[in-house]
């Protein structure tokens, strides 16, 4: 009786084990410009927040005429560097533009990353999650990007993707892309 009772236990705990997390090819496979996705994540400190892919959209929570997204792998030096310019074009154009940081985890935690995400968060919306990955791969298909070299600025004017920055592009360079299409 014991033995029957033991199989049947293992049996279901072994059917119900593979129905939790999706597996990586299956959450790309699940990312295409048509399904209406929705992407959870957590800024500093703890703030849940989403962003919605759909069609050729993608609409955050707050409502902001741009919208730029940095995302940067957490081992770049220079792309940390970086927040100080981006903080700066948040207080320039504070009515009009919201800026979403996301850190692109490649490893275990670095706490002098976190400082570093901690100061800027005051300014700017940043995710230091481990999920970010997925948000990186469901915009770079959504918005038809082959490939992405960090870091990755996207600019979405009235949730509608305008333009890419690949690599470390010059913060006057996107100042003077935000400056044209808020004419």
């Amino acid at each position: 009786m014991r033995v029957i009772v033991s199989s049947i236990f293992l049996s279901i705990m072994i059917i119900f084990s593979g129905c939790g997390e999706k597996s990586q090819d299956e959450k790309k496979a699940s990312l295409n410009k048509h399904n209406e996705v929705t992407l959870p994540f957590v800024t500093i400190p703890n703030k849940e927040q989403s962003l919605t892919l759909q069609g050729k959209s993608v609409a955050f929570e707050k409502k902001t005429k741009i919208t730029l997204l940095y995302l940067f792998g957490s081992k770049c030096f220079i792309c940390k560097k970086n927040l100080f310019y981006l903080e700066r074009l948040k207080e320039r154009y504070k009515q009009d533009l919201d800026i979403y940081v996301f850190s692109i985890n490649e490893g275990a935690e670095d706490l002098e990353l976190s400082n570093t995400l901690a100061k800027y968060s005051k300014n700017l919306d940043i995710s230091f999650d481990k999920d970010n990955q997925t948000i990186l791969d469901a915009l770079l298909v959504h918005d038809e990007i082959k490939e992405a070299e960090m870091p990755i600025s996207l600019l979405y004017v009235d949730g509608v993707f305008n333009s890419s920055y690949q690599g470390v592009a010059p913060i006057e360079m996107i100042d003077s892309d935000i400056k044209y299409l808020l004419q």
